[in-house]
């Protein structure tokens, strides 16, 4: 159904609009065009939050398990068609927001490397004027790369080569919409609908979840021939708790491989394919691990090794502050613990003093802190 305040093209219009058939092209009213004929703020962000809906519908996921015919025939173009309608939402905020009558941006063109990191940090720095013309322009030129990737996707012969190239447009598509629609909400001080996420923020949720899995699969240690069985329905049942959790999407897509081939291989040997003979059981469970532990090569992560560090040298200069006042016992301060919460997952002795923060004071604190500290440092 259209939004309120939005009619969609007749077909001529859409043809002679050079919008494709597949694209149902949504035009705004009088109450989305100022006096001038140009697209309100209000209006462009409402095609960024349809795009942005139209995108967190289309699950790469549901194809994981699925045939590359159906990949190449389903996903693809759709994949495609979203794509396409997305870079004409962006290029109507450009021509609102880049040109003479619009926002003038600057004339810097994005950094090289990660576009994801470069979008977080556009978004939490600068001029808010001129954040609308350089996100859009930024995600322009990504988006276009993307597409020339896409149009040559269908040919492709690895069905999960396939797939990492349809989930990166998908999460760039997600990622540029969020974050314009934020600066044009900021600029127009309008609220903004959709809700952007930093990149270091999601990394801290799936590494704290990443080890949780591990210790679910650790258990109380390698499992011997009698408790295989129960070892390995439980891990079955961790690894689709892991794939159904809302940031699956986001994580990467050789991770995603490997856990839907462990998740295959636990089906056959849970099904008694091979008689559930515990020897082969144990090997499975020992590539569990394997898979499991590495996952924690996350906290390798750039915007997560800045995250951390800053977390602990606020916490530490917060904490000798306390002790030298009130003792090396005095008990840490709630907000201080909330905020040592960011560091969840990056080691078990972090996460051990998180789960009993009545019993632990400064002193304890202080210790590790200064004990994480010196480890980050050496992963510079």
């Amino acid at each position: 159904m259209p939004r309120r305040g939005a009619r969609l093209r007749t077909p001529n219009e859409r043809e002679s609009a050079g919008v494709g058939p597949m694209i149902m092209a949504i035009d705004t009213v009088e109450t989305g065009v100022d006096a001038g004929g140009a697209l309100s703020p209000g209006a462009l962000a409402d095609g960024l939050v349809e795009i942005a809906e139209l995108a967190a519908q289309l699950e790469v996921r549901s194809f994981e398990e699925r045939d590359l015919e159906a990949i190449r025939e389903e996903l693809v173009p759709a994949v495609r068609d979203l794509v396409e309608r997305g870079l004409q939402a962006i290029d109507r905020i450009l021509a609102a927001y880049d040109s003479p009558g619009g926002r003038r941006s600057r004339d810097d063109e994005p950094e090289e490397g990660n576009f994801y990191v470069t979008i977080d940090r556009v978004v939490g720095d600068g001029d808010r004027s001129t954040h609308v013309a350089d996100l859009a322009f930024m995600a322009r030129m990504e988006l276009r790369d993307k597409v020339s990737k896409l149009r040559g996707a269908d040919k492709g012969s690895d069905p999960w080569r396939v797939l990492a190239v349809c989930d990166g447009c998908i999460r760039r598509l997600r990622k540029a919409a969020a974050a314009v629609e934020t600066a044009i909400a900021d600029d127009a001080g309008i609220e903004a609908r959709l809700q952007f996420v930093t990149e270091a923020h999601l990394a801290q949720v799936v590494r704290a979840y990443y080890a949780r899995f591990r210790r679910e699969i650790e258990g109380e240690g390698s499992p011997s021939p009698g408790t295989i069985h129960g070892r390995l329905l439980s891990a079955a049942a961790s690894i689709a708790k892991l794939i159904g959790r809302d940031f699956y999407g986001d994580l990467r897509v050789s991770d995603r491989a490997e856990l839907r081939s462990l998740q295959g291989r636990l089906r056959l040997w849970l099904r008694g394919e091979d008689g559930h003979d515990p020897a082969s059981g144990q090997r499975l469970w020992q590539d569990l691990h394997g898979f499991a532990v590495l996952l924690a090569q996350i906290n390798r992560r750039s915007e997560l090794l800045e995250h951390d560090q800053a977390i602990v040298r606020e916490a530490l200069a917060e904490l000798d502050a306390l002790a030298a006042v009130g003792g090396a016992q005095i008990e840490v301060p709630s907000g201080l613990l909330g905020r040592l919460q960011r560091l969840k997952g990056r080691n078990d002795r972090i996460d051990r003093l998180l789960a009993e923060p009545i019993t632990c004071g400064a002193e304890l604190w202080i210790t590790e802190l200064r004990s994480l500290g010196e480890a980050l440092s050496e992963l510079e």
